[in-house]
């Protein structure tokens, strides 16, 4: 396996705690090198010494614990998701980790965080840590959801999940979701002989989909309902470790697409999200 990089970023919040247990397990996982990034507010020396936050302490504080990762600490000054994105860019990064806040994913406050920046303005893949999501150490066998629209978005979305899948050991599911206005998301029978007219088609193109590798083991699941709703219910009742989205725009999420099924998957799963752009040069964690 080739040398692999994730991208850790920090705001030194005890909330991050959870994201940086995952980005360790994955790292151990994928034998990845982890660069633990914090960017500091270049007004540092200005704040109150009751505000701010000792660099060489905090870091302290993030120290792998398994002593087989491989990892570094960077301190960076200016604009954080300027910065990640630089530093990204500079250091051939597969894979950026940021920690979500708040009880239902990403909150209200994402529009203009540094989250939603990374996401929109970036090239390299990120994924969205849930506090509530599952601890990938306590699985051997990983789970990954791909959610596939039919379009250039989800071949890119299925060809990052294969190479993580490849990477970690991991299985892979490929749903798509027939849009209804059923209150309930439901389940379509995986019986391709119970179908018929519009059912029938999406199972012939979504079967059309497969993992660019025989070496992954995968389902197909043709599911019904509010797509945003039925992805993040389905991931977290069958105990999904990861949902790899294709994102659309040049620029990560476009201003189009705010408020769309992928930004609503981020914003309400409790699964670990990848967002992947079919214009990502990276290899990724992944191959």
């Amino acid at each position: 396996m080739n040398n692999h990089n994730i991208l850790f970023a920090t705001d030194f919040s005890d909330r991050d705690n959870t994201a940086f247990s995952v980005a360790c397990d994955l790292a151990l996982k994928a034998s990845a090198r982890l660069v633990i990034l914090h960017v500091q507010d270049p007004r540092y020396e200005a704040l109150s010494k009751s505000t701010r936050k000792d660099p060489k302490a905090e870091f302290a504080r993030y120290l792998p614990t398994d002593y087989a990762v491989n990892f570094d600490h960077v301190l960076r000054v200016g604009d954080a998701d300027e910065q990640i994105l630089q530093f990204a860019e500079a250091n051939d990064t597969d894979l950026i980790i940021l920690g979500t806040h708040g009880r239902s994913g990403l909150s209200r406050a994402f529009a203009g965080s540094v989250a939603e920046k990374v996401l929109r303005n970036g090239n390299t893949p990120v994924m969205t840590i849930r506090d509530a999501a599952q601890n990938l150490a306590n699985h051997d066998l990983l789970r990954i959801l791909v959610p596939i629209d039919f379009s250039v978005y989800g071949h890119a979305a299925l060809d990052y999940a294969t190479k993580l899948a490849l990477s970690v050991s991991a299985e892979i599911c490929i749903v798509h979701v027939e849009e209804t206005d059923a209150q309930t998301p439901m389940e379509i029978s995986d019986d391709p002989s119970q179908y018929s007219g519009n059912q029938s088609s999406l199972w012939q193109q979504l079967t059309k989909f497969v993992p660019p590798s025989r070496k992954v083991n995968f389902t197909h699941r043709l599911l019904a309902g509010d797509a945003a709703t039925v992805i993040s219910d389905y991931a977290k009742l069958n105990n999904f470790d990861f949902i790899v989205l294709g994102t659309h725009g040049r620029s990560g999420f476009s201003r189009a697409i705010l408020g769309s099924v992928a930004e609503s998957v981020v914003r309400q799963s409790d699964c670990h999200v990848i967002s992947v752009k079919p214009s990502n040069k990276r290899t990724g964690v992944l191959s």
